[in-house]
């Protein structure tokens, strides 16, 4: 049968966490902590989205893989700037490369 999880909320926060858990999203600015994903929901309007995750460093793309480009005319963006766009750390790649979901964190 189906075996249904709710996933851990510090490993995948949202745009709610974002708001309303400030501690955790200073430990990720800071650099002391990487969530595996964040989904922005919670944030009204594009603008806003972009400015927070820039603020707390979950922003992956490199100036030249400008947004305001990307929205214009996804279809142009370079090869480049999609590689670049979810860069893996090395606790991601250990992850992804378990044979076990056993090792996933809870």
């Amino acid at each position: 049968g189906l075996s249904v999880q709710i996933l851990n909320k510090e490993l995948f926060p949202s745009g709610k966490q974002f708001h309303h858990n400030k501690p955790l999203f200073q430990r990720i600015q800071a650099g002391n902590f990487t969530p595996y994903c964040f989904h922005m929901c919670w944030t009204a309007g594009k603008d806003d989205k972009l400015k927070f995750l820039k603020q707390v460093n979950l922003w992956f793309l490199p100036p030249r893989c400008d947004i305001s480009s990307m929205l214009k005319n996804p279809d142009t963006l370079p090869a480049s700037c999609v590689r670049e766009i979810c860069p893996l750390s090395s606790t991601r790649r250990l992850l992804l490369n378990s044979s076990s979901s056993s090792s996933l964190p809870s």
